[in-house]
């Protein structure tokens, strides 16, 4: 059998506009059905905001003594994690037990996951610490002077203490995420590549062992703010 005399297939497709493919299909366009506003009501939005107005009423008492016992281990667990965070974020220790307390209480309300733990962040406590370290008296992270049993410092002009700073920073943010919230934008947290948010965390791990290599050797290291600046 030669080349010419093999079978050969021939097909043949028709070029088709959007409308005659439509049309010979038989494709309906359908209609918005409005039934989803009668399912809405005041009770259901104000639950979905506040979810524990959906959960408490129908909390049982068996349930009380393990979340006692819960509470405890990771109260226990933030203590030493509060004040390790507050040192990141150059603030007294005792803020960090603070910052341990009113996360949790704030999830309690608004919280849709009932084995997350919410407390401190890593992350969160390093960038304000930046923020602390470059608005506050650099005479704060300088060693006071002794006088008797008593600890002074030298400067007595007016000036931004770091709680203050911290407290500044954290109430901003907090502003900027309910706006956040009430317009829906933690959709763009998907326009972040994962390389992106792995690339950070890890640099941001190192930063933080970093700093706390000080305080587990025992040295002193003076604070510097700004670019390559030092005291």
């Amino acid at each position: 059998m030669t080349a010419d005399n093999l079978p050969s297939i021939k097909i043949e497709r028709p070029l088709y506009e959007h409308n005659q493919l439509r049309e010979d299909l038989m494709y309906e366009k359908t209609k918005k059905s409005r039934k989803w506003c009668k399912n809405i009501s005041c009770r259901k939005i104000i639950t979905s905001t506040i979810p524990s107005l959906g959960w408490i009423p129908k909390y049982g008492k068996t349930d009380f003594f393990s979340d006692l016992a819960a509470g405890f281990t990771v109260a226990i667990m933030h203590i030493p994690q509060g004040m390790a965070y507050a040192l990141l974020g150059n603030v007294p220790p005792v803020v960090g037990i603070y910052m341990a307390v009113f996360p949790v209480l704030v999830y309690f309300f608004f919280g849709t996951s009932r084995h997350v733990s919410m407390g401190t962040f890593s992350i969160a406590c390093l960038m304000t610490g930046k923020a602390v370290l470059e608005y506050s008296d650099p005479v704060y992270f300088k060693p006071a002077t002794t006088n008797g049993s008593d600890l002074i410092f030298t400067s007595t002009s007016p000036t931004y203490t770091p709680s203050q700073v911290a407290s500044a920073v954290t109430l901003v943010v907090a502003f900027i995420q309910l706006i956040m919230y009430f317009l829906r934008l933690g959709i763009a947290s998907a326009l972040l590549s994962e390389m992106l948010v792995n690339a950070f965390t890890a640099g941001a791990a190192v930063q933080i062992v970093i700093t706390q290599c000080k305080d587990l050797i025992g040295i002193t290291i003076p604070k510097v703010s700004g670019k390559l600046s030092g005291n």
